[in-house]
């Protein structure tokens, strides 16, 4: 090695370090002695001292390998001046910061005392960068705060929707940023403090898209909904009825009125978002403000859309218009129904016939919208006299049948006589899912349908009506294709159809719309059984397969008990459902639990095969998530029960007693103890509601 003070070459020695009491352990170790300034350099790992004391010749023995306190500034050097640098320079890997230790390969300049840090050691580090919260210095009169390092990936949003979420969460501007060329680049950037994730508007990321590219970042799309929960907004309405302060309280006196203040429209394709106090009457879904509000109200659509508010006189209230020519994007699904009000929540709905496609082409359809369920719907009227024309926009149509079937119709069976062996003569009560519902004097049995008629454990007693049943049920079976939901009058049969739909997303968490807690009944003792108010739905779910690198949306008709607040089905059906579409159960990102709440575990895990935490995008290193993210990412696994505490701590600890015995597992251990900690303390705060 050369000399840190004079940089000459040194010759290499063995000596006894001095203070046998302390240091007589080591033995004879290799040291560097320089002639000129009197001092013989040592690398010995362990000793927190850096002056070990003098040799008898009078040499002052050094120790290199002393970790050093995390200095608070880093000049930041490209490749070649990296390595340009004085050999005086000495290399340091071990720093100490608030009594930690960390690994970061820098160089030191004893005459100068400054560091130095290579430009790829920095961003493949800033994790770490961003922990510690080091200044980087690439000038002595320009030093880059840690959140102006340019990161690995950026997302990109709607400017409307990234203005929403500065509204909503801690969003700093990063006018400029540096490069993985050690350069300073004039890219507007906005850093969410809490997430640590960046941003960039969809127009500016357009302008400065070329120079993105040449520093090889990420770049994804993001949408609003993916970050924030979307269900605090509410649709703004279309009639708002505007009072006077007084007759508002009087009003709120007499009728049960919420408080709402975030609502959100669409305005040409892009989701609009107004914060305005009002008030909502829960019987009638009507919406009242006061007069100061409704000015403001009008001067944000004016400001934002441009739109025209016309005020009419209507009794003693005046009801508020909003005139746009507004075109909604159009939905993906929609559904067929005869009635004129909403099937689900039996609400007026709204006439829209402006739209734009997802290429941003005007499309001019007649369909329904309810504003209080948001459900889109076609007429049946309107879809047997267009039916190619919404066939060809709208992407999945259900409600109806296809070719000549026809649509089953409920109420020839509703309080008709049926015959059981077992219990006689009965009444016909409802279908609701897949179960049949009969009144046998007074007690209510439950069928699973339509087993029950096939094989004959029920029969309709009028001949016409059994035909007319049958047929329906051997349509279906014969392989005649009808839609997955087919309409009824109070609520929904649906037949099993499973979608899988492939996204480009490795995080759960960016997929809305996703349901995680199942619950898989083997009993006859369901939700169904005790008249609870049961749903038939379809369920999505995450699915990742190990031999893929993204998640897939597998949509499946199930049912929901609003009563209990529980997705549920059958468990041999659920099952062979998934047999049928080759789709394995362990691979859901979801929980299972029986009909009396206990986890229903399928398959035992080998840790050796598969990771179920890596499943959900678990991952450490220098290449891996930072420590805020994995908490996170934990934090959301353990609250929607994806996996226990004890199956986390299991695969972290095997990590670490196999895994962690590899070379340059260093940090990859450090991140895992880390974690194991966190798990410990979420318990230990009492997060943890499950007995497991």
């Amino acid at each position: 090695m050369n000399c840190p003070v004079h940089g000459n070459k040194l010759k290499e020695i063995k000596i006894k370090l001095p203070n046998p009491k302390k240091y007589g352990k080591y033995g004879l170790v290799s040291a560097f002695c320089c002639y000129e300034c009197k001092k013989a350099y040592v690398d010995i790992k362990g000793i927190e001292e850096e002056k070990l004391g003098k040799t008898i010749s009078g040499y002052t023995v050094v120790n290199i390998n002393k970790c050093r306190d995390m200095p608070e500034m880093i000049y930041a050097l490209n490749s070649k001046s990296y390595k340009s640098l004085p050999t005086t320079c000495k290399k340091i890997n071990q720093f100490v910061k608030n009594g930690k230790q960390y690994n970061l390969s820098i160089k030191y300049d004893p005459h100068k005392d400054i560091y130095f840090i290579n430009e790829n050691v920095l961003f493949s580090n800033l994790d770490t960068i961003k922990k510690l919260e080091l200044n980087i210095a690439i000038k002595d009169d320009e030093i880059i705060d840690y959140k102006n390092l340019m990161p690995n990936e950026i997302y990109i949003m709607n400017k409307i929707e990234l203005e929403e979420l500065s509204r909503t969460k801690k969003i700093v501007n990063i006018p400029k940023v540096l490069g993985k060329d050690i350069k300073m680049h004039h890219i507007p950037l906005k850093y969410d403090v809490e997430k640590d994730i960046y941003f960039i508007e969809n127009e500016a990321y357009v302008h400065y898209r070329s120079v993105i590219d040449k520093l090889s970042v990420k770049c994804s799309k993001l949408k609003l909904c993916e970050l924030i929960d979307m269900s605090q907004y509410a649709m703004l309405p279309k009639k708002i009825y505007v009072l006077e302060d007084k007759k508002l309280s009087n009003l709120s006196r007499k009728m049960k009125l919420v408080d709402i203040d975030k609502f959100t429209m669409n305005f040409k394709g892009n989701n609009v978002f107004i914060w305005i106090p009002m008030k909502r009457e829960q019987k009638t879904g009507k919406y009242y403000i006061n007069r100061k509000n409704y000015d403001s109200l009008r001067a944000e659509l004016k400001i934002k859309c441009n739109l025209k508010v016309r005020l009419s006189k209507k009794q003693d209230v005046s009801e508020l218009s909003i005139n746009a020519n507004e075109s909604d994007l159009l939905p993906d699904e929609v559904v067929v129904t005869d009635k004129d009000n909403c099937p689900k929540c039996r609400c007026n709905m709204t006439v829209k016939t402006h739209f734009l496609n997802d290429s941003k082409e005007a499309v001019n359809l007649r369909l329904y919208y309810c504003n209080k369920c948001g459900g889109y719907y076609i007429h049946l009227i309107d879809f047997n006299n267009y039916k190619g024309l919404y066939e060809r926009y709208i992407k999945n149509i259900t409600g109806v049948t296809e070719k000549d079937e026809k649509v089953f119709n409920e109420d020839l069976y509703i309080n008709k006589t049926v015959w059981n062996l077992t219990y006689g003569h009965g009444v016909f009560v409802k279908i609701q899912g897949s179960t049949l519902f009969v009144d046998f004097g007074g007690n209510l049995h439950s069928f699973r349908f339509p087993e029950c008629f096939k094989s004959a454990t029920v029969k309709l007693s009028d001949k016409s009506l059994q035909d007319s049943m049958m047929r329906f049920i051997n349509t279906n079976d014969s392989g005649t294709k009808i839609s997955h939901v087919v309409k009824n009058n109070n609520d929904i049969v649906n037949i099993k159809n499973v979608k899988v739909k492939n996204t480009n997303t490795t995080d759960v968490r960016r997929i809305p719309g996703l349901v995680y807690q199942l619950q898989l009944i083997g009993s006859s003792n369901n939700h169904a059984t005790k008249t609870h108010p049961v749903k038939d739905v379809v369920v999505k779910l995450a699915y990742k397969s190990p031999k893929s690198k993204t998640f897939d949306i597998v949509s499946i008709p199930m049912h929901y008990c609003s009563r209990c607040d529980k997705y549920f089905d059958m468990k041999q059906s659920f099952l062979q459902t998934l047999q049928k579409y080759n789709l394995d159960i362990n691979y859901f990102a979801a929980s299972f639990e029986s009909e009396t709440g206990h986890p229903i575990v399928f398959k035992q895990m080998d840790l050796r095969e598969f990771s179920k935490l890596k499943l959900f995008g678990y991952s450490v290193g220098a290449n891996g998530l930072s420590t805020g993210a994995r908490h996170e990412l934990l934090d959301f696994i353990l609250k929607n029960h994806l996996m226990t505490a004890s199956e986390i701590k299991s695969q972290l600890q095997f990590n670490i007693r196999f895994i962690g015995k590899k070379a340059h597992m260093d940090d990859a251990v450090g991140d895992w103890e880390m974690d194991i900690d966190y798990i410990n303390e979420y318990i230990r705060t009492g997060k943890i509601h499950w007995k497991y």
